[in-house]
């Protein structure tokens, strides 16, 4: 755990030491540059990668950490003396801010902000600890998951070779291009700043991939995502302190993120959602402490910057946070027209209050239709990979926050519930409309494949988990304020049996409800001894427990298992760095960022073989009697074969259950202890080193 806590530290700093100064520069208030300064290290991180590619400079500490905080502290110390120097000449006047909609106390920034913050990401810390720290048989250990083959692989790739371009994302870049297994391609985009961000991890800390990797998610599950979930709770609900200091539980309590994500290997899903959250955070921020006028300047720069970052995580967090600020800005630009009708005159109010919030509506759906229409978009909307389900079982899931892979959370449901009648009471309509775009786009996606799906969650992959991580994210402030309302509500019916109720006793009151509520929602699975009964009772976070458990543990129902790892390892002290060829499907795959074995073959999916992989790969058995293979095995200069699943029928082997066609591996899989060319080195139950010739 130490070292994972240890690796958080360093990617924090990575992410918020260099974007503070800089926000601070574009006049952001304190809280608002910390919450939105992983988006200015991470613009760094993801575009600078780009032009170092092309001249072939190595991604470095220095030349990525280093320039990003001498940019970001420079732009700060830089417009610090012009605005000085300015106000001592009597040229610059600085506008103070001032509220939109609410008064000028709520927007102002208080020292309790920070402690709030700090209590948001303290629940952080302990939760992800609780759910994934505490579920790591070892800091290293991979979730050995289909998916999973890419992230890890790549990230790999990009720490050994220093090259982080998302323009050629490649698992092949620590080895010249002769000894790839893939044909050379053109530029291609893929999201790769997870990557970057692990392979920075791994320069920070000396930790092996896998352990860099795992304490990166962490950390933008732990520190990002609850830092800029305070920004929109503290927005989104001005002035009132208890909802906004809830929001620290809610924001961890859906076991839909980032579990949910986790469990499909979604990792670039999850760093896009983390990061959307201080996107989201700091523009509503600088809109709620501003006005419209003032605010334009800041919020173009800080989104010049979040639509290439979230790109770069995941483009569809983009899309998530556009719908999000479109509810927002409708509510601000609504009542701010409001507000220049006279006060006495509620029609014209209304009137304009409606035209604002038409015209902004109108806007986000011409952009979101445009967007759905673009070519490259295509393919992506118009997905479709679900099982359609019954609405009434559906509607049962959605009702009572029970997300795939985990039990329901009725608790949870009953305080959104709750959270949800309080809006509406209270006419924040707005907050309501991404959530409930979001939940009607899952039971729509599990349901039915019509223009609708595709509509509304055609930029997800109209996927049912990814749609249930963003639905969470957006219910967090819906739940921080019905557990507010419910509070209130045990005050009020307690007063009214027994009179008025002192601050002391409210506070001791609140502090054991709250305490109740977050006992029950993270509560583990556990039995009550009950005659000819079971007993034992599932709950929502305890099948996130066990669920992450079982998939960060060297098990033997894995793929690439315990005793498969441990092989490769005494592999890895014969071969050093020698060029293994090795069987995808049996899990080797993984040996390259698990244990820096350069395997040949890192990937499962056969389409961007070359000519000599896929020679090789049908063909190998016959290396000592036929000179044309011997040859392709000399051009890429292996030496060594590897077999994690020997003599393992297709029928009986535990497989990657994308792995369908094993005759298109046949000339490895046919090979034998006895077969010519091939002489075993190391053997282990059914793994094989073998020397080659």
């Amino acid at each position: 755990m130490f070292e994972m806590l240890f690796g958080t530290l360093m990617v924090s700093i990575a992410l918020f030491l260099p974007g503070y100064p800089f926000f601070r520069a574009l006049r952001f208030s304190s809280i608002a540059s910390f919450i939105a300064a992983p988006l200015f290290s991470c613009a760094v991180y993801g575009i600078f990668p780009i032009f170092y590619y092309e001249v072939g400079i190595p991604c470095t500490i220095f030349t990525t950490f280093g320039v990003a905080l001498v940019i970001g502290w420079a732009a700060y110390f830089a417009t610090r003396r012009h605005r000085s120097r300015g106000a001592a000449l009597g040229l610059v006047r600085l506008p103070q801010p001032r509220g939109v909609f609410i008064n000028a106390q709520s927007a102002r920034e208080l020292p309790f902000d920070w402690t709030i913050l700090a209590v948001y990401i303290l629940c952080g810390l302990v939760v992800c600890s609780l759910a994934f720290g505490l579920s790591l048989a070892s800091p290293d250990v991979p979730y050995i998951r289909y998916d999973n083959q890419a992230h890890l692989t790549i990230s790999k790739s990009f720490y050994d070779s220093g090259m982080w371009s998302c323009l050629h994302p490649n698992r092949y870049l620590d080895l010249p291009a002769e000894m790839r297994s893939i044909r050379s391609g053109a530029i291609s985009f893929y999201p790769t700043l997870l990557y970057g961000l692990t392979a920075l991890c791994g320069l920070f800390t000396g930790f092996k991939l896998t352990a860099a990797f795992n304490a990166t998610v962490f950390a933008l599950c732990a520190v990002v995502f609850p830092a800029g979930m305070f920004g929109i709770i503290r927005s989104a609900f001005p002035g009132n302190r208890g909802v906004y200091a809830l929001g620290a539980i809610t924001t961890m309590c859906f076991a839909g993120f980032p579990w949910g994500v986790f469990v499909r290997a979604l990792f670039p899903n999850i760093a896009g959602f983390c990061l959307m959250t201080p996107a989201i955070g700091a523009t509503m921020l600088c809109l709620s402490s501003r006005t419209l006028k003032q605010s334009v300047r800041p919020c173009i720069a800080l989104w010049a910057l979040g639509v290439p970052v979230l790109g770069l995580a995941q483009p569809n967090a983009v899309f998530g946070a556009f719908l999000f600020l479109v509810a927002y800005l409708a509510h601000v630009v609504g009542e701010s027209r409001a507000k220049t009708a006279p006060a006495s005159d509620p029609k014209s109010q209304f009137k304009r209050r409606v035209s604002g919030i038409a015209a902004v509506a109108i806007v986000g759906l011409v952009i979101w239709i445009a967007c759905m229409n673009l070519p490259f978009m295509r393919y992506v909307v118009h997905y479709f990979g679900n099982s359609i389900m019954d609405p009434m079982y559906i509607f049962r899931k959605l009702l009572f926050l029970r997300f795939d892979a985990f039990e329901g959370q009725h608790l949870l449901a009953l305080v959104t519930f709750i959270g949800v009648v309080d809006c509406i009471r209270k006419k924040r309509f707005w907050i309501l409309f991404p959530a409930a775009w979001f939940a009607l786009a899952w039971f729509i996606v599990r349901t039915q494949n019509t223009l609708l799906t595709h509509f509304l969650a055609g930029f997800w992959y109209t996927d049912h988990v990814r749609i249930a991580g963003i639905l969470c994210i957006f219910l967090a402030p819906i739940a921080a304020d019905g557990l507010f309302a419910s509070c209130q509500l045990v005050y009020f019916l307690l007063g009214k049996l027994s009179g008025r109720i002192g601050y002391l006793v409210k506070a001791a009151l609140g502090t054991l409800i709250v305490a109740l509520f977050a006992i029950i929602v993270f509560l583990p699975n556990w039995s009550v001894p009950i005659p000819d009964h079971d007993g034992e009772r599932i709950t929502g976070f305890g099948t996130v427990y066990t669920t992450m458990h079982d998939m960060y543990s060297w098990k033997d129902t894995h793929v690439f298992g315990g005793d498969e790892h441990e092989f490769v390892q005494k592999v890895k002290d014969i071969v050093g760095d020698d060029l293994v060829i090795n069987f995808a499907p049996d899990g080797s795959n993984f040996a390259y960022p698990t244990d820096d074995l350069k395997v040949y073959y890192r990937n499962t999916k056969l389409t961007r073989q070359n000519d000599t992989a896929v020679f090789i790969r049908k063909n190998l058995v016959h290396y000592a009697t036929d000179e044309k293979v011997r040859e392709a095995v000399d051009s890429i200069g292996a030496k060594w074969l590897l077999l994690l699943d020997y003599d393992v029928p297709y029928e009986e082997g535990n497989w990657f259950r994308q792995f369908k066609n094993p005759s298109k591996w046949r000339g490895i899989m046919h090979i034998r202890d006895n077969t010519p060319g091939f002489t075993v080195v190391l053997a282990e139950n059914d793994m094989r080193l073998y020397k080659i010739g």
